[in-house]
């Protein structure tokens, strides 16, 4: 069994490799930062590369990107458009795949805002939401539905 400490953190696995994965996974958790009011999570989340580097971080938190199509671990990035390429089955795909952001025109840094509002607050209106995000009430509404309803799934 191999143990290791960083930064307060002990991690143990069978090999070093293990061990050192591990310890990648707990750096990566560590740099996800939550914002605690609306104006935080607006300014935090208004830069679209964070928001696509703090998607990738939750969802791939040991780094290992995969590709959904094939689950190959050979993943390019097209950093023009955001989005990532398997070099194997030559998909591309988002970071929305696979999650409640998919199919949706919206960018990442609405859809943070607008998760971060409905869960940090007891009730928030499709109209307040959309004076928010500067988006109409009708993508306001859609955005509140998803969230919802994926929450109760969820639950």
């Amino acid at each position: 069994m191999i143990r290791i400490e960083k930064d307060g953190w002990i991690v143990t696995g069978d090999t070093k490799e293990e061990a050192s994965q591990g310890v990648a996974i707990v750096q990566n958790a560590l740099r996800i930062v939550i914002p605690t009011t609306l104006s935080e999570a607006i300014r935090y989340f208004r830069d679209v590369q964070m928001c696509h580097d703090y998607m990738v971080r939750i969802k791939w938190p040991d780094g290992k990107i995969r590709c959904p199509a094939c689950e190959s671990l050979r993943v390019g990035n097209i950093s023009s458009r955001r989005m990532l390429q398997c070099k194997d089955c030559r998909k591309q795909f988002s970071v929305k795949v696979g999650t409640i952001f998919e199919d949706s025109p919206l960018g990442l840094d609405k859809w943070f805002v607008a998760v971060w509002v409905t869960t940090n607050a007891s009730s928030v209106s499709s109209r307040e939401l959309g004076r928010s995000l500067d988006v109409t009430q009708k993508t306001a509404w859609f955005m509140l539905n998803r969230i919802r309803r994926n929450r109760k799934i969820a639950l």
